[in-house]
């Protein structure tokens, strides 16, 4: 889908390119029905520094229509040949607007968004009118007479949306339970979204607010005007998704931004995304201040944030040698002058309401109640894989943040217990993995998705698992599959084993370095799987039980201590086991482990790792993985 939309867009340039028209009038259709656009694009050659151009502080365009009736309007300019990267200001753009051509709107500034001042494109996100419209002029102020090549207006109409939402400035509904407006309700066009392949969970140590820069008190309702902004960020931005993780309005309603849950990552603030959760209200708070209800929002909703991910609200965390708090404003963190003058001045008091409500909240409790899996009886052959989905409903007050292995499908039975059909996709033989979807929230579902792999035995095993929380198992989780072992064919018995039939003397094994993940970016206190796989190219079996087993040990010194040793899979400080049974020549070894950086400081290391047959030899064929922490 986003090589669709990067077609369009590539499409659209080549042809505004051929034209001789110095305007483009183009109609825009979302593929649903929530928004309808329409947009006009002017190529022009503006201000002093471009050859031949005369010097304009203030160009004015002609009456623009509209071929809908437009209750939004946002902008996107594009600036000519010049250096990005040395701005010190930036194009101001006003509209103005009329329903006949006689009567106008006063002229309006249209905000351009934070980027990192090193892209030609500035955009200004979708303006509320106080009606629709169809006439429409621009203004551009030429403050550092920058050359501009291009101005586009969008022009949107999120109200055909049927929608019986009642606004309410009631949120909290327990202690632990923050009401929030889902995107379904809010009606968020899921057809025009197309960032879900790339979505990313990252483990929340800020919260950064800002404000939409656009007028609050419409006609329209709040939620139309997300549905604009949605439309705005999705398309125009091509972000694929609205940038905020949730939005405030001035009843002091709460709206899920970005799809994902609690922890995604997103696009609110340039350098600062991983790892941040963005909140926007809904308005321009640079001379007024936020609504009352508003601020009862922000409040209830960063003490709730601060309860679900363990965020110490007063805690101070340091990114690129600069030191900043937990809870800062965007203009705390880019040159914007976002959240607007009136709202950044109440910060600190919202910070310490939020402080003083978080300490409301209960202790955290995991609890389920197992509801449904997609099959009870697997048949497997050896070297084929099977898998079943399993649903359970989260009933406890902690959300279930997805990517940070806090609710794990485990293995049951005896402690520890290891499953011979445990795939490559698993954290360990023990330990399948967290949940597949999003970020499930109390009285949310959860979907776990387990691989199984078959093995040479033949024979039936009933294999249990349970889901496994911060405190242990929780309980009344626990479910079975029945696995139906068809073995190997060229082993119908399917007895394995140890056979050496060239002896066991060390040059009988030999491997060479098949594939590894290569390098990998992980943040400080993370943790990441990675895999390393090798082919033996020898001619005995390799096995990953006694009394040979083949396990992946660390080398540059061999046995050295690796200190992204993580107690998840690994066996000792220096070894990791080999997740298949066994290897034949000719096939390849695949070992996955965790590198946990909580004891690691920043920076780059090279970690390095080579077979090795216990008690008998090393096998000279080191693979290295380069880790980043930062």
């Amino acid at each position: 889908k986003k090589l669709f939309q990067l077609f369009c867009k590539s499409f659209l340039i080549i042809i505004l390119s051929v034209t001789s028209l110095t305007a483009v009038h183009a109609v825009g259709q979302t593929s649903g029905d929530q928004v309808k656009s329409d947009n006009y694009i002017d190529d022009l050659a503006l201000a002093g520094t471009q050859t031949g151009g005369a010097q304009i502080d203030n160009y004015t365009s002609d009456v623009i229509t509209s071929n809908i009736p437009a209750w939004m309007i946002g902008a996107a300019v594009t600036l000519g040949n010049t250096d990005y990267q040395q701005l010190d200001k930036v194009p101001t753009l006003f509209i103005r607007y009329s329903q006949d051509q006689t009567d106008w709107s006063e002229w309006t500034r249209l905000y351009f968004n934070d980027n990192d001042y090193q892209s030609p494109e500035l955009y200004a996100d979708p303006y509320a009118l106080d009606f629709a419209a169809n006439y429409f002029q621009y203004q551009i102020s030429l403050d550092n007479n920058l050359p501009i090549s291009q101005v586009k207006l969008v022009f949107l109409d999120p109200t055909q949306y049927d929608n019986a939402h009642i606004s309410s400035s009631a949120q909290i509904l327990s202690a632990e339970t923050v009401l929030i407006i889902s995107r379904t309700q809010w009606g968020a066009d899921e057809s025009i979204m197309f960032w879900e392949d790339d979505m990313e969970h990252a483990r929340i140590d800020q919260v950064i607010i800002h404000h939409t820069a656009a007028n609050d008190n419409t006609p329209i309702d709040p939620e139309a005007t997300i549905r604009g902004i949605y439309y705005f960020h999705t398309i125009e931005r091509g972000w694929g998704d609205i940038g905020y993780n949730y939005l405030v309005d001035h009843h002091g309603n709460i709206y899920e931004g970005r799809k994902g849950g609690l922890g995604v990552v997103a696009a609110h603030a340039y350098g600062f995304n991983h790892g941040s959760v963005g909140i926007s209200v809904l308005g321009n708070y640079e001379e007024e201040y936020p609504a009352d209800n508003s601020i009862d929002a922000v409040v209830d909703l960063i003490s709730f944030i601060s309860f679900q991910t363990d965020l110490n609200l007063e805690s101070v965390l340091t990114l690129n040698g600069e030191s900043y708090d937990a809870v800062s404003g965007h203009r705390d963190v880019n040159a914007t002058a976002c959240p607007g003058e009136k709202f950044y001045e109440l910060l600190p008091d919202i910070i310490d309401q939020a402080i003083d409500a978080s300490q409301n909240y209960e202790d955290k409790t995991y609890m389920t109640e197992y509801l449904d899996q997609s099959s009870y009886f697997v048949e497997l052959s050896n070297s084929k894989k099977a898998d079943i989905t399993v649903e359970y409903k989260n009933t406890g007050n902690a959300a279930w943040l997805e990517g940070l292995d806090e609710v794990l499908i485990v293995t049951s039975g005896e402690a520890g217990r290891d499953s011979k059909f445990a795939d490559i996709s698993w954290n360990s033989t023990s330990q399948v993995g967290d949940m597949y979807q999003y970020t499930t929230m109390p009285g949310e579902t959860g979907e776990f998705h387990i691989v199984f792999s078959g093995i040479g035995q033949k024979g039936n095993f009933l294999e249990k698992f349970s889901l496994m929380g911060p405190h242990g198992i929780i309980p009344n989780s626990e479910f079975n599959v029945l696995i139906n072992s068809q073995g190997n064919a060229d082993n119908p018995d399917g007895i394995i084993k140890p056979t050496n039939n060239f002896g066991v003397g060390p040059a009988r094994y030999r491997a060479t370095f098949y594939d590894s993940i290569g390098e990998v970016t992980i943040k400080q206190g993370e943790k990441k799987k990675v895999w390393i796989e090798f082919l033996n190219d020898g001619d005995n079996i390799w096995y990953n039980f006694d009394p040979f087993p083949m396990h992946l040990g660390a080398t540059n010194p061999p046995d050295r201590h690796s200190d992204f040793y993580s107690s998840n899979d690994w066996l000792t400080p220096n070894r990791i086991n080999l997740l298949q049974t066994y290897v034949s020549p000719g096939e390849v070894a695949h070992f996955e482990f965790t590198l946990d950086t909580t004891n690691v400081p920043t920076g780059t290391y090279h970690e390095t790792f080579s077979p090795v047959i216990e008690h008998l030899t090393w096998l000279d064929t080191p693979a290295t993985i380069d880790v980043t922490v930062n």
